[in-house]
């Protein structure tokens, strides 16, 4: 596979990562389905932390490819975090 398809595919995986926790977040922890809490956290301004605390899953994913020598997987990882860092910042 090439560096580049790796790097996006890397970038995905965060993304989805974190969509996946945010999902499990709301439907685990608060009383609300999935469309309801992500209203309700977007109107109290706490959306960029909900995402915030999901990506943190991502650093378990990045150090086991690095441990598994997928280095550009891994930079892809880090793409996305990056990219969830902008998208935090302007929520």
């Amino acid at each position: 596979m090439s560096n580049w398809k790796e790097l996006f595919i890397g970038a995905l995986l965060a993304i989805l990562l974190t969509v996946v926790t945010s999902v499990l977040f709301i439907y685990l922890l608060t009383p609300y389905s999935y469309m309801p809490g992500l209203e309700l956290l977007h109107q109290q301004h706490k959306l960029g932390k909900l995402i915030t605390i999901c990506s943190i899953p991502n650093l378990g994913l990045f150090f086991w490819l690095m441990y598994k020598k997928r280095d550009f997987l891994a930079r892809g990882i880090v793409l996305g975090a990056i990219l969830l860092t902008l998208l935090t910042l302007f929520l």
